[in-house]
């Protein structure tokens, strides 16, 4: 289980979901389907930087945020 925290600019109030996966690469994949969903366009490209900001859409519309994807303490036990 991995917590997914979000916010699209410095100051915002931080998003905080929970993504029930196996592993990071999962955890990523579902955290750029919530980010798009919670910025109201599901199914937008969303990029995931490893400096922890993400963009969201192209061209006439995009957002930029910061997000932070952390295993879950109780999680960290259990094999990969």
């Amino acid at each position: 289980m991995y917590d997914l925290v979000f916010s699209v600019f410095f100051g915002s109030v931080p998003i905080t979901v929970e993504i029930d996966v196996a592993d990071e690469l999962d955890a990523r994949r579902a955290a750029t389907g919530v980010i798009a969903e919670r910025l109201g366009k599901p199914g937008v490209f969303v990029h995931l930087s490893d400096n922890g900001t993400f963009r969201a859409g192209a061209g006439f519309w995009s957002q930029f945020g910061s997000y932070s994807l952390t295993m879950r303490a109780s999680s960290a036990g259990l094999s990969r």
